[in-house]
């Protein structure tokens, strides 16, 4: 991503995670994804209150770490013919 425009999202477990613009604005920003702030991934805030587990921040650590599985195949793999 070195040179694109892109912004960084704090997660709590993956520590910052940097996204394109691209996927910003066709993506995250679309009513669809945002609704996803609402809906808890866990039911454990009830007993956390601090904890924060929605379907939001567990799609963006899902992309963190698709986009890290990505990064490093095309490193060993040569997808050009």
């Amino acid at each position: 991503m070195a040179g694109l425009e892109e912004k960084r999202i704090l997660d709590s477990v993956h520590g910052y995670i940097r996204i394109e613009e691209k996927y910003i604005k066709n993506v995250i920003d679309t009513e669809y994804f945002q609704r996803l702030r609402r809906i808890e991934q866990t039911s454990t805030r009830s007993l956390f209150p601090s904890a924060r587990h929605d379907r939001f921040i567990h799609s963006l650590g899902v992309f963190h770490l698709g986009s890290k599985i990505v990064e490093n195949l095309s490193k060993y793999y040569n997808t050009e013919k």
